[in-house]
């Protein structure tokens, strides 16, 4: 009987995004790169954080069935995100920000940023595990 290894298929914890700036050109502070590390859809950590945002995005879908207005609905549904993001970033290298991860996905004039960290952790494919050594 053969032996399967099914961890040869797994995934890997975290990825780590190149940061760019708005050209597409790599984002350097201090001429050195700027790099989120991500905590990738097959981690724990991304689990609970989508789950915590599924919930909150159902919570607002059952009052507004109830007939209940939010007048700050966009702005929850961003916090959402951000706080999301925030939970599924594990380290962000080589760039300083006060108030970390969080501070930084909620300035809107870093949203090319929150964008790339969101694109990024959409693809399973960013955390392919390396190849083993022959």
């Amino acid at each position: 009987m053969e032996s399967f290894d099914l961890s040869q298929f797994e995934v890997a914890e975290i990825g780590v995004l190149e940061v760019l700036n708005v050209k597409d050109e790599p984002l350097l502070h201090n001429g050195e790169p700027v790099r989120i590390h991500l905590y990738g859809p097959g981690s724990t950590q991304f689990v609970r954080a989508q789950a915590k945002a599924d919930a909150a995005s159902q919570q607002r879908t059952f009052a507004a069935l109830r007939g209940k207005v939010n007048k700050t609905a966009i702005d929850d549904q961003r916090e959402d995100l951000v706080i999301k993001l925030a939970a599924c970033t594990a380290q962000v290298e080589n760039f300083p920000i006060p108030g970390g991860a969080e501070a930084l996905y909620r300035n809107a004039k870093l949203g090319y940023i929150t964008n790339q960290v969101v694109k990024y952790l959409d693809d399973w494919a960013n955390f392919q595990q390396p190849s083993p050594k022959s």
